[in-house]
């Protein structure tokens, strides 16, 4: 798959998802400490820099069409080709991430949204203008590339990608077709980017009072705390609150389902496969069955998550176990708060036994700033990592 279409994209969580964060609604981005807020000037060191690196990027796109029609001419066409597109490629990635991740710790920021809206449609315009380079290589057939790749030996570090253009060959279309699936990523995003800004920036999330008499605004954050409460009653009234105000939105929430659905549906045919989630794990060379296997797996074994829900009932003393006991606390007067600091010296404690790499990349994650800690105002929730910058630290 050419690597525009396949930018690692932030594993971005549901609504219901949410960091840890401390019941205060001290939501000011202003107020926390530069020391609990990655560090983005190392991708690029301001907005400037970036904005000179994607005209340049723009600029180069344009040196790929001198290989249309030359791929299979030559192994050294064919190298030329594919190192100007993998140099592309990461340059795309690494201006797509700095946009992303400023985008979304406000993802009210209008310049920052815009930024990333200019590389969504960079990257289906790059797509679209090498749409040339897999029909070319399918073109000039496995025993032709194969032959290029003993030939000239540079080749070898794209020859997982080649054997994975062929072995998808029933599913490439014409050039004319790819350049029309490359033009729908332009359409494609529609879903996502309008769930996350629904979710993140104009969700009206409802507030509640608890029996300590503390009023909390139950955004993403704060419920995943909120529902941890040793008090039933108060975990019963932050379910309630929050999930009446997620179902009050959903009809915009199943209309944004069923757009992706109808996304990755056109993606499935227009690329010839039998069913979306044939779709979904052929990129990844994994085969239906084995999906269909971890989920037998899975089902086989639900006696003991049976027992552990049992198990739960009786520790907590209830005649009944609601969704909102599932984040209890089961055990009395233990206070299982930590500070970022100590939360760090847990987990290096923890890599230990994996050895001195582990820890010397940890120590550099922590001191270095590769991780926002803390919630705030319109920041992007959910669980979150974003490792596509070839060149810089995930």
């Amino acid at each position: 798959m050419h690597p525009f279409r396949n930018i690692a994209l932030p594993l971005v969580g549901l609504l219901l998802s949410g960091g840890s964060a401390t019941l205060g609604q001290e939501r000011d981005r202003s107020s926390i400490p530069e020391q609990f807020k990655w560090n983005l000037a190392d991708l690029y060191p301001t907005d400037e820099a970036w904005q000179k690196a994607k005209d340049k990027l723009l600029s180069e796109m344009t040196g790929i069409d001198q290989y249309r029609g030359r791929i299979g001419q030559s192994p050294t066409q064919l190298l030329a080709c594919l190192e100007l597109d993998s140099r592309l490629s990461k340059d795309f990635a690494r201006l797509y991430a700095y946009a992303s991740m400023s985008s979304d710790l406000d993802t009210r920021n209008s310049k920052f949204l815009g930024m990333k809206q200019e590389m969504d449609s960079i990257g289906p315009a790059y797509n679209a203008k090498t749409a040339f380079i897999e029909p070319e290589i399918l073109k000039a057939g496995r025993t032709v590339i194969e032959s290029m790749i003993l030939e000239e030996r540079r080749l070898e570090v794209f020859k997982h990608n080649l054997d994975d253009i062929l072995r998808r060959v029933v599913h490439t279309g014409t050039e004319g077709e790819e350049k029309i699936i490359a033009d729908a990523g332009l359409m494609a995003d529609g879903p996502h980017n309008t769930f996350g800004i629904l979710s993140n920036a104009d969700f009206p999330f409802v507030e509640v009072t608890l029996s300590d008499g503390k009023t909390v605004k139950l955004d993403q954050a704060a419920f995943s705390l909120a529902r941890t409460s040793a008090n039933r009653d108060d975990r019963k009234k932050v379910f309630a609150a929050y999930m009446g105000r997620l179902n009050d939105f959903r009809r915009t929430y199943g209309t944004l389902l069923d757009a992706n659905v109808r996304r990755n549906l056109f993606f499935a045919r227009a690329r010839k496969y039998n069913t979306c989630l044939e779709s979904a794990l052929d990129g990844a060379n994994i085969s239906v069955e084995v999906y269909r296997s971890l989920v037998e797996n899975v089902n086989r074994n639900l006696g003991s998550f049976h027992r552990y829900l049992k198990l739960r009932q009786r520790m907590l003393g209830v005649d009944q176990l609601h969704y909102y006991d599932l984040y209890a606390p089961l055990v009395r007067d233990v206070d299982l708060k930590y500070p970022v600091e100590e939360a760090q010296k847990h987990v290096r404690a923890a890599l230990e036994p994996l050895g001195k790499e582990y820890l010397d990349v940890t120590r550099k994650a922590f001191t270095e700033r590769w991780v926002d800690v803390y919630p705030s105002t319109g920041k992007r929730s959910g669980a979150y990592s974003n490792g596509s910058v070839y060149d810089a630290h995930p």
